[in-house]
């Protein structure tokens, strides 16, 4: 009886449900980092900068939902594994806008959150192993999504941009493509 009437109410609530609260995506999300320390020779820091392929994931949960524009909250982490490579882990603010007649989802994000980069360390005595840094970092993206179905948008292109917070920390930048599904 108990289950039969908490489908019932379930069932006529849903339509005052707000549609839509979460969405998860998964993207291609290469990465440029620059002055990523790569050891010490000669009382010199070491920099380099490189391109990594990767891959990124994240949830977004709308908190104010309304009908030409949407402030969301986002989580997202990328990787590129092996050396050279970068790992994030962010969260941030994310304003979207779904302009009339447009299928387009434009939107702008301001995240922080976390920065790992690994390079080939160039220390002598420790030449060929891995250097890595862990930092708190920020980032501002930039993007379109294109709806392709009412629950999932294709994100045609993200630009990024971001640095460590720490002074003469490495700078990164990434462009992402994927998909977003609604829920």
């Amino acid at each position: 009886m108990a289950k039969s009437l908490f489908t019932a109410i379930l069932f006529l609530l849903a339509p005052a449900l707000p549609a839509q609260v979460l969405s998860a995506y998964i993207t291609y999300s290469p990465i440029h980092a620059s002055s990523v320390q790569t050891g010490v020779v000669g009382g010199q820091t070491q920099s380099t900068s490189f391109w990594a392929s990767g891959v990124g994931g994240g949830l977004t949960l709308n908190i104010l939902p309304l009908h030409l524009i949407n402030l969301r909250l986002d989580l997202r982490g990328s990787t590129a594994p092996g050396t050279p490579g970068a790992t994030t882990g962010l969260a941030g603010i994310k304003l979207s806008v779904h302009p009339p007649l447009l299928r387009l989802r434009p939107y702008i994000q301001a995240s922080g959150g976390y920065l790992g980069t690994r390079s080939v360390n160039v220390t002598p005595g420790a030449a060929g192993s891995t250097f890595s840094h862990h930092d708190g970092a920020w980032e501002i993206l930039g993007g379109i999504d294109y709806p392709v179905m009412p629950f999932i948008d294709f994100r045609a292109i993200e630009f990024g941009g971001g640095r460590a917070v720490i002074s003469n920390g490495p700078s990164f930048f990434t462009i992402n493509t994927g998909l977003v599904v609604h829920f």
